[in-house]
């Protein structure tokens, strides 16, 4: 049984925000962090889409801003925006720090999913997403069987809700 706090998000607004995302960045065919900040202007949840397509927890995902850019995005941030997407509260902010920020997490989202993984330096080592086709070749078509893409990443998006890292 899956907890249901005030912040649940049911399947079919997951599955609508993943339409916004997709509509916006013409099927993933312009996925860039123009395109989906403006699918996160008309349906805040894409920013939870976003974060479940990495497989990152909000943590993590201000972890990944702040190592690539000169702006200092806090896991408080992100776990804020995080949970205002999730109550579909607004996100962007027209001026200031705050819009810095969004735009700095959802640019290195953006360039982590189109660059895929990079290659291993040990033949030992295996990244953490590997298996994760979308991620390892970029957005081209990779499901070929009846399961929707969205239904994968709400998944991903609930298991990471309700691990203990994700409420540490």
């Amino acid at each position: 049984m899956m907890p249901r706090g005030n912040t649940f998000i049911e399947f079919n607004e997951f599955e609508n925000a993943y339409g916004v995302m997709a509509d916006e960045t013409n099927g993933f065919s312009a996925f860039t962090a123009e395109h989906v900040l403006a699918a996160i202007r008309k349906n805040p949840l894409v920013f939870v889409v976003l974060r479940s397509i990495l497989g990152f927890s909000p943590p993590e995902l201000a972890h990944l801003a702040s190592a690539g850019d000169t702006i200092r995005v806090t896991q408080g941030f992100t776990r804020t925006l995080d949970q205002r997407a999730r109550n579909h509260t607004t996100l962007v902010p027209k001026t200031g720090t705050a819009k810095e920020r969004l735009e700095a997490l959802v640019r290195r989202a953006c360039e982590t999913i189109s660059a895929g993984i990079p290659p291993s330096s040990s033949p030992k080592g295996i990244h953490r997403l590997a298996q994760l086709r979308h991620v390892k070749s970029g957005f081209e078509p990779f499901f070929c069987f009846w399961v929707r893409k969205s239904f994968v990443f709400n998944e991903r998006m609930l298991s990471d809700e309700n691990s203990d890292y994700a409420s540490s």
